[in-house]
C-alpha cells in the first residue's frame, strides 16, 4: 500500500479508479464493509484510494470538545493496510480544509485523482457544514462524471455499528461486544515509552505505554496478549493512574510480559485486551502491592 499526506502526483490513467473518504477509527465492521465494497468495484484492474486524516475533523470542527478515539494513527494505518487497499492518503485536517464546499472538495479530488467511483457511507457528508449529504454528492457525480455507490448501515443485532456506538461501550468496559463490532479483539497499538521503574523495582518490569487522547475501558488490571512482528506473548497489565505508588494525573497502560522477548524504547506494540481481572485500587504498601501482582498473574491461569 502506498502512503501520503498530500493530494498530488497521484494521477492514474486508464483504470478504473475508486475512492472513499473518512477518516475510520477503528475500522470497524461497517468500515470493513464499505472497504470490501471498493475492491469489489476496482476489480483486477482497478485502483484503489482511501482519502482520510491525520486529525479528527471535529478537532478542528468543535475543538472545544474532546473525542477520545478508539485507535492510534498507527493502528489506523496497520488496520487499513490489510484490507485490499492500493494507496492511502492521510491528510491533515486543517481550517482551510474545513471551509471548503462539496463541490470545491470533490473539484480537486477529480483534478489530482481522476477517480470514476466513489463509495460513500450511509450517513456521509464532505465539505463545509457537512453540506455534502448523499444528495448532493449525486448531482455532483453527475457533473463531474463519476459514479457514486452508497452503502446500508451494518446492524449487528438491533445494534447500528458505528464508531460512536464502540466508544461508549468501550467506556463501559463492554469488550465482548465491542469485539464482535469490530470484527476483532480490541487492542491499543502505540510506542514503548519509558517509565519511572518502579514496576522493575518490583521485581515486575513493565512495557509503558501513553495512551493519552484514547477512548479507554475502565481503569484497572487485565489480561492482555503482546503482538509485535506476528509473535503474541502472555503479559498482564494495569491501566490507570497507579494510586498505589505515584497518582498520575494522566492514566497509562503499564504492561508486564509473563515471559518471552524483552521490548526497546520507541518499539511499536499491539495489546489485546483479553480479560478484565479486578479494578484498580490503593494499597496501603509496596508489599501488599507485590502480594496482589502474584495473585493477580496466578489468576490468568484459571
Amino acid at each position: 500500500m502506498k502512503f501520503s499526506t498530500k493530494l498530488s502526483e497521484h494521477f492514474v490513467s486508464n483504470t478504473p479508479i475508486i475512492v472513499t473518504v473518512g477518516f475510520f477509527d477503528g475500522l470497524h465492521l461497517a468500515h470493513q464493509h464499505l472497504f470490501n465494497k471498493v475492491s469489489e468495484l476496482k476489480g483486477k484492474n482497478g485502483f484503489s484510494y482511501v482519502i482520510s486524516f491525520s486529525n479528527h475533523p471535529k478537532t478542528v470542527i468543535k475543538p472545544d470538545i474532546e473525542l477520545p478515539l478508539i485507535s492510534t494513527n498507527q493502528h489506523r494505518f496497520d488496520l487499513i493496510k490489510n484490507q485490499n487497499i492500493d494507496s492511502l492518503i492521510m491528510l491533515p485536517f486543517t481550517q482551510e480544509l474545513k471551509e471548503l464546499s462539496p463541490d470545491e472538495f470533490i473539484s480537486e479530488l477529480c483534478e489530482k485523482l481522476a477517480f470514476t467511483d466513489l463509495v460513500v457511507g450511509p450517513d456521509s457528508t464532505i465539505g463545509k457544514d457537512k453540506e455534502g449529504d448523499y444528495e448532493l454528492l449525486r448531482l455532483l457525480s453527475m457533473k463531474y462524471s463519476f459514479k457514486i455507490h452508497k452503502l446500508d448501515f451494518i446492524k449487528s443485532g438491533p445494534l447500528t455499528i458505528s464508531s460512536t456506538l464502540i466508544r461508549k461501550k468501550i467506556v463501559e468496559g463492554d469488550l465482548d461486544l465491542v469485539n464482535k463490532l469490530l470484527g476483532r479483539t480490541y487492542s491499543i497499538v502505540a510506542e514503548v515509552t519509558e517509565g519511572d521503574q518502579q514496576g522493575r523495582q518490583m521485581g515486575y518490569p513493565t512495557l509503558n505505554f501513553d495512551v493519552d487522547g484514547l477512548c479507554l475501558p475502565p481503569c484497572g488490571v487485565y489480561k492482555v496478549s503482546v503482538i509485535k512482528n506476528q509473535k503474541k506473548q502472555l503479559a498482564i497489565a494495569n491501566l490507570g493512574f497507579a494510586p498505589s505508588l505515584k497518582l498520575r494525573q494522566f492514566p497509562v497502560l503499564e504492561v508486564h510480559l509473563l515471559e518471552g522477548t524483552k521490548h526497546q524504547y520507541g518499539d511499536k506494540v499491539e495489546v489485546q485486551f483479553e480479560k478484565f481481572v479486578r479494578p484498580e485500587k490503593k494499597f496501603h504498601s509496596v508489599d501488599e502491592l507485590k502480594a496482589q501482582i502474584s495473585k493477580d498473574i496466578e489468576s490468568l491461569s484459571a
